[in-house]
This record gives structure tokens, sequence and C-alpha cells, in this order.
């Protein structure tokens, strides 16, 4: 008698079927196989393996641009492919992430194939194919808005204007800050050195590294340093890299920093807290760098939602929530960094919370609308 132990639907079959006849399998040139009982069903070679990438099977595939060398790597040094590694264990969804990541992560125009060994195991090795012709859009294509950013008019009564992005309108807030608050500090992932979409450039060169500062990769740990901070009277202004992975710290924000004062009668609070993140989508960041979780938090009494969507709405707002006595959330849409520029004021400004800013008054419908809407 012999037992064929098949795979569930969908799943590579792990190796031939288990033979307990007591008969000794016989081999071939082209591999192992068993011999069958009795009445048992002629055997079949298992489905070819499907072309598919293969990257490094104990290390997840890499988001950060920085990882590209390692992910060029594991795509071509064969000895980082192994032909042992099981085919159902790579899903092809994370296969297609990858090879959008390495795509897009390139200047010039690629074409990904994957071509599959042909083998009768259960096993098998893909080979990456480059070529140069490709129907992918180019970069700048990828990276167009769905909309054109219209200026608003140049505002002078705040004083002198300068030519800005948003980006550079945020620094310049924050820049602000520091020359005119002795315990303002920021600090965050990667900040130090500027940040990934370079939001506090020159800073840390400017106010030292103890006001501008890096921290571990830990979001909670981030927001709740910087309630601690804002608690013990500095003016705390925290940097989550993307708001996709503000989750982490939600607790620390909703039940912690939203609750302080409420629980403490007003005896204490950490009004003097801001957490920044850039926001939304650019149309390239795919699910972990595209979100809007403002929804979230908007909800939770005790905290502000503000989300600007011009370079002088950002940072006359930013500086508005960084001088608010209640906990501040500022998502800055990221799509507008370098896309949108005005004739942003150098010098201080504030623009007022919780009110609406009317772009054009009407008598039939109202829309409300925030940051790239």
């Amino acid at each position: 008698m012999t037992t064929n132990v098949s795979a569930l639907s969908g799943a590579r079959q792990q190796g031939p079927p288990a033979n307990i006849s007591g008969a000794e399998p016989a081999a071939s040139a082209t591999g192992p196989h068993w011999v069958p009982g009795p009445g048992s069903p002629a055997p079949t070679a298992p489905p070819e393996a499907p072309p598919l990438l293969l990257v490094h099977p104990h290390q997840p595939v890499p988001e950060q641009a920085q990882h590209i060398s390692y992910f060029l790597m594991c795509l071509f040094k064969k000895e980082i492919r192994p032909k042992q590694w099981p085919w159902q264990s790579v899903t092809t969804t994370v296969m297609a992430a990858a090879a959008r990541f390495f795509i897009r992560g390139a200047n010039s125009k690629l074409s990904i194939t994957g071509i599959g060994n042909g083998s009768q195991s259960s096993f098998g090795e893909t080979l990456v194919k480059l070529s140069p012709s490709s129907n992918s859009r180019t970069k700048t294509q990828r990276r167009h808005a769905h909309f054109t950013f219209q200026p608003d008019p140049e505002r002078t009564q705040y004083g002198p204007t300068q030519k800005m992005n948003l980006f550079q309108s945020v620094t310049s807030a924050l820049d602000n800050t520091l020359a005119t608050d002795p315990t303002a500090v920021i600090f965050g992932e990667d900040v130090a050195f500027g940040g990934v979409f370079r939001c506090t450039v020159g800073l840390r060169d400017k106010y030292g590294k103890d006001r501008v500062f890096n921290t571990p990769l830990c979001e909670q740990g981030i927001v709740g340093f910087g309630i601690g901070a804002a608690v013990a009277g500095a003016t705390a202004i925290a940097e989550i890299q993307f708001a996709d992975y503000i989750y982490p710290a939600f607790d620390q924000i909703v039940n912690e920093a939203a609750k302080y004062r409420y629980r403490s009668g007003n005896l204490f609070d950490c009004g003097s807290l801001t957490i920044r993140a850039p926001w939304g989508c650019v149309g390239h960041g795919s699910l972990y760098h595209s979100q809007s979780p403002e929804a979230f938090f908007a909800h939770c009494p005790g905290i502000k939602v503000v989300i600007p969507r011009s370079p002088v709405q950002a940072k006359g707002l930013l500086l508005s929530c960084i001088a608010d006595q209640n906990p501040c959330i500022f998502f800055e849409p990221k799509i507008l960094y370098r896309a949108a520029v005005e004739q942003v004021p150098v010098e201080p400004y504030t623009i007022p919370l919780s009110q609406a800013d009317i772009v054009q008054e009407g008598s039939d419908v109202t829309l409300v609308a925030w940051g790239t809407q």
C-alpha cells in the first residue's frame, strides 16, 4: 500500500508522497522517485516553479532607500539565493513589492522578468533579467501630482518674505522656534543630519547636538520622551519619520498626551508637545509611506490635529502648534514639500488654530477640506 500526501490548494508539495509499502525507492537521471504499490495512481511531476523573484530568506525586503545596495546584493549574488528555499515561503505580494522597489529606485527604465529553472523538483531558483526596453513611466511622470498647486497672494503684513517651498517653510518655523525659545528641542529619527525630507537641515550645526538630536527607531519611545520633556517644561518637537509609522505611538498619544491634563486635575500637562510627521501619498510610496491617519486622532479630545495646504500656512500653523498649550499633531503633506512654492515671511508669525480659512465665499454649498484636498 502506498499513501500519497498532497499539499493544500495553492501550495507546492514539499516532497514525494510517503511510501509505506516497504518497496525500495528507485532513482533515475531526472531525480528520485518512488515505486507505487498495487492499484496506486501513477505519480505526477510537481508543477513547474512560478516565475518569482528570490531574495534572502531570512531578511525582509528593505523599504528605506539607504538599503538599495543590500537589495541589489540579494538579487545578484548567487550564494544568498539558496536552492533549498521552499517556494511557498515566498508570497507573490512580497516579491511584487520587491520588484517595484527596485524598478522605482533606479534612474533608468528597467523591466524584470522571472525565469523558472524548469526543474521537476519542488524547489527552484529564479533569475533576474534586466532589459532597457520597458513601458514604465518616467520618474517625472510617477511623481506628477493629481493637481496643480496654486500659491496664495503674497502676505506682506508679516514683514519681508522669501521664496520657499513647503519643507523650507517648516525649517524656517523650527529655526525661529529654536532661536527664540531656549527650552525648545527637536528630536526624531535622522533629524540630526536634516531628516529624510531635509526639514531640519542645518539646525544641529546651528544650535548644537543637545537641542537637535536623533532617537532610536521607536515611535512610542519618541512620543513618550516628548511627553516627559514637555511635562518637565521643555518645548518638545518630535518627528515621526512617516505618518504611517505613528501607530506604535498611538497609546502614548491618545492615552497619555491627550489625557495628561485631565487626569491630573490640571496640575500637570504636556501642552508644549508638538508631533510632526510627513503625511499623505506621493504616488510611489506604497502602503507604508502613503497613509493619512488623521481621522484616528481627530476624534480624540485633548489633542489638536493640523494639516497645512501651502508653505505660508505650514509655517504659521506650525508656529501656532508649538505655541499652543495643548499637544498637537502636525501632519505635513509630503507631496507639497517641493511642489508648493510661495513667498513666505521670514520672521515668526502665527495663524489661528481651530478656525477655517475661507478660500472662496458662496451661498449655496459649503465644502470643507484640509491638506491637499
